[in-house]
């Protein structure tokens, strides 16, 4: 398995744009053409793209900075959502967007955030909910080539790149 990062991939699949105003049929249309692009290119390699939202940055103990999605994230999703993660994968039929399993307590102190049921709907993509994001996504890359990967430390795909790299290369996939 190689390891790439900072590069773009994904898998588009058509859904039905009717239920959307006028505006987001028409972002919603750029992004599959984005993602339906990044496929396209994965899938010449053997390769697939793990993506994920940019990390909580504290301030103090108590406070973080204002929030400010990943620019490559926001790119394939259009979502200002924390804590996803979307892995394209020549394996899977559709992008795969991983969210946390709702939490009570961020919502009281943060507000509702956005359905990722929504979300994974308008991308096309299947949701997988819960805890164990890690085990799930290393099973998924499995016989993958090529992982284009972030370079965010406190993300997911960073840590998940990492890991892969502390391993032998004959060990990896």
């Amino acid at each position: 398995l190689e390891l790439i990062s900072n590069q773009y991939c994904h898998k588009a699949v058509g859904i039905a744009l009717l239920n959307f105003p006028v505006e987001d049929q028409i972002m919603l249309t750029r992004t599959h053409a984005r993602i339906a692009d990044v496929s396209k290119k994965l899938k010449l390699q053997n390769g697939a793209m793990l993506i994920s939202s940019s990390p909580v940055v504290y301030r103090n103990r108590d406070n973080t900075f204002p929030y400010r999605q990943n620019s490559d994230f926001f790119y394939l999703t259009h979502t200002n959502e924390r804590d996803l993660n979307l892995l394209l994968c020549p394996s899977e039929k559709t992008p795969l967007l991983f969210a946390p399993n709702p939490d009570k307590q961020r919502a009281i102190w943060e507000g509702k955030e956005e359905d990722p049921k929504a979300l994974a709907r308008s991308l096309g993509a299947t949701l997988i909910r819960g805890a164990k994001e890690r085990k799930e996504i290393l099973d998924r890359l499995k016989g993958v080539d090529v992982l284009f990967h972030q370079n965010i430390p406190g993300s997911l795909s960073f840590a998940i790149a990492s890991g892969l790299l502390e391993k032998a290369p004959h060990k990896r996939t």
